[in-house]
């Protein structure tokens, strides 16, 4: 089952602004990203624990032949290799758990590669990728980007995100582990 394409209206007929770039930032945006960074960082680490435990390699031996990808691609090959072992999980929420890595991504990738611009004094993020919904209809940021405030407390609220999938995908490696151990060894 797939979701509907959402189509992007074109070119809005308003002259978008471009903010002036902001290009020193106060420390505490700094020290917010690096948190965010930081944790998103081991994230990846228990992802690709989960895919050496599937593979049933040593973690040294999956960091030696794996090049690095992202979380969330990473966690696509998990669910193939949870696919191909046969390995279903009824306790777990599979797309749940793939959703929450795909948001952390996001929340990451905006932090390591966004825009900072500053509108009438105010500082902000521009962000361009995907799109969003306006009084006209759905929007491509590429197009049309948006700008978002960070508050202060936006920092460790998405930290905390973080950190909570990072629990929740090694709760759901420990249940692979537990699966693994009684399932049968393939040879192929």
């Amino acid at each position: 089952m797939s979701s509907k394409r959402k189509i992007p209206l074109p070119a809005s007929d308003e002259k978008i602004a471009l903010y002036p770039i902001e290009i020193d930032l106060p420390q505490s945006v700094y020290k917010g990203i690096g948190k965010i960074i930081s944790i998103h960082a081991m994230l990846e680490n228990v992802v690709s624990d989960l895919i050496f435990v599937l593979l049933k390699i040593t973690a040294a031996e999956g960091r030696t032949a794996f090049a690095y990808r992202g979380a969330g691609e990473q966690f696509k090959l998990v669910r193939k290799l949870l696919d191909l072992r046969g390995i279903v999980l009824t306790d777990f929420n599979l797309n749940g758990i793939s959703d929450a890595v795909d948001d952390c991504c996001t929340i990451r990738d905006q932090m390591a590669h966004g825009i900072w611009v500053r509108r009438d004094g105010i500082l902000g993020l521009r962000v361009t990728k995907g799109g969003f919904e306006s009084d006209e209809g759905y929007r491509s940021r590429a197009i049309t980007p948006e700008g978002m405030h960070i508050p202060p407390e936006y920092y460790e609220k998405a930290r905390e995100i973080i950190r909570s999938t990072i629990a929740e995908v090694q709760h759901f490696t420990a249940g692979v582990k537990v699966a693994l151990q009684a399932s049968p060894e393939r040879s192929e």
